[in-house]
């Protein structure tokens, strides 16, 4: 098993940073604001992430709402794709 890095859209480059420090897998992720406000996650590599420990790092500001809807598509995305 090994770590693996989910960054949220207000967390990327801190995300990557973090990801080396902790010498993980860093998998990138796709986000999305439809024009009527629905929010879309996507992860890139998902192969990457079953059977696997799963970190998923973002951070609340700005747009506490938003950013706690993402975290939790994140967490259904990961547990999805099979993360342990």
């Amino acid at each position: 098993m090994k770590l693996v890095i989910v960054p949220g859209s207000n967390y990327v480059d801190e995300s990557r940073r973090l990801a080396r420090l902790l010498d993980a897998e860093f998998i990138d992720t796709q986000h999305k604001v439809f024009p009527d406000g629905e929010n879309y996650v996507r992860l890139n590599n998902v192969e990457a992430i079953r059977d696997n420990v799963v970190l998923i790092s973002n951070t609340m500001y700005p747009a506490q709402n938003d950013s706690f809807i993402e975290i939790l598509m994140l967490i259904n995305a990961a547990y999805n794709a099979g993360a342990s």
